[in-house]
Parts: C-alpha cells; sequence; structure tokens
C-alpha cells in the first residue's frame, strides 16, 4: 500500500498505464486452482498454482494424486521469522510453513518422494533484509539461529535452518533446492528460474512434459 501512496499521482492521473513494478507490487491472493501450460526450450510445462491458507491446504493431496508433479514449488517468506502465525501462537509464520511443508510431503509415497524434484523458495528477502536492520528483530534472530556476519550472514543461517527442518521426510541424498529470493528483483529472478529449470533438467524431466505445483 505504502509503494501506491507514494505513486499516488501518477497512479491517479487519467492515463495511467501500469509499470512492470505496479504489476509486480499487486498481490492477489490465490484460490482454488489456477492451470497454466507454457513451452519454453522444447520443454512443456504444466503449471498448477495453489493457495497457502489454510482452506486450500484440502486441495493439496487432491491435487498430487491427480497431477502426479514432477517438481514441487514451495514458497516461504523469509522475513516471517519472528512473526507469530495467526493459526499457532507458539510458533512463528516461519516455522508453521515449515510445518505445513513437512505435513505436505509426509502424504506422499515414498516412491513419490524419492521422484519429485523439491524446490524451496526463501522469498522477500528484501524484506527480512529491512527487519533484520531493527535491532530488537536483529536480537530475537540472532537468540534463534545464531550471529550472522552481515544481512547475507544471517540469510545463509536461515537458508541452512530452513534447508535442515525440510529435509527430514527425505532419504540423506535427496537434494532440496533452496533459493534466497526476491520477487521484485526481475533479473534475479531470471536466473532463479534457469537454476530451476536445470534442477528439473538434472532430474530427467526435460523432454516431456511437465507437471509443477
Amino acid at each position: 500500500m505504502s509503494y501506491f501512496l507514494a505513486h499516488l499521482e501518477r497512479v491517479a492521473a487519467a492515463d495511467y498505464e501500469p509499470t512492470l513494478m505496479d504489476i509486480l507490487k499487486v498481490r492477489q491472493r490465490t484460490t482454488g486452482v489456477k492451470l497454466t501450460r507454457f513451452v519454453q526450450d522444447t520443454a512443456e510445462y504444466e503449471l498448477v498454482d495453489v493457495g497457502g491458507q489454510s482452506p486450500e491446504r484440502l486441495k493439496w493431496e487432491t491435487i498430487t494424486e491427480t497431477v502426479h508433479p514432477s517438481a514441487i514449488l514451495f514458497f516461504v517468506s523469509m522475513d516471517e521469522f519472528d512473526i507469530i502465525s495467526d493459526e499457532d501462537s507458539t510458533k512463528s509464520k516461519l516455522d508453521k510453513a515449515l510445518e505445513v511443508f513437512n505435513g505436505f510431503f509426509g502424504t506422499m509415497s515414498e516412491e513419490a518422494l524419492r521422484e519429485v524434484t523439491v524446490v524451496l523458495f526463501l522469498n522477500k528477502r528484501d524484506l527480512f533484509e529491512e527487519r533484520i536492520k531493527n535491532l530488537e528483530s536483529l536480537e530475537r534472530f540472532r537468540l534463534r539461529f545464531g550471529e550472522g556476519e552481515g544481512a547475507e550472514g544471517c540469510e545463509l543461517i536461515l537458508k541452512d535452518y530452513v534447508v535442515e527442518q525440510a529435509s527430514t521426510l527425505f532419504d540423506e541424498d535427496k537434494e532440496i533446492h533452496c533459493h534466497i529470493t526476491c520477487a521484485l528483483d526481475t533479473e534475479a529472478m531470471k536466473a532463479v528460474f534457469e537454476a530451476v529449470k536445470q534442477d528439473i533438467f538434472m532430474n530427467r524431466l526435460i523432454g516431456c512434459r511437465t507437471n509443477i505445483v
């Protein structure tokens, strides 16, 4: 909201046309199941977008049973490491998200766990970096996760923690592909998308239809 208030005169103009950043700043809550198909580099992708709110999670297991995804992309807001969960006041939103992650993969068969490519996004890097500038938040971070050398050091500590928590259901040789991201940084996201494609390619999924949830 603060972004659009800062650009109110431009946005309110009769000839207003949204910029790329305007579009990226607009958030629409995902409800139901959104299906998108696209082709890139001769590979056909089928992207299934589902919401993360509690009512939406009831659909997850049904979707994985019918779609049989080749890869699952899971987003966690890294700035929520010290924000209390609305669903469980004893946990942070970050820890609740990891609980949901493990609960979801806990419903899958051992064979499915072995075959699926798991990509975990630690998103909202920009908000995380702003948050740890606050001395109280930084102190809470250090008490919980340990000392970090600047913002980048704190990010790496958090990444190690998240990957460790997310790996409990998988075989030791199963890799959780984790990326620290800011969805507003379009150039960085292009590089991340290329890395994700490589993750999928390494699981021998290129060349056929790829279902991604």
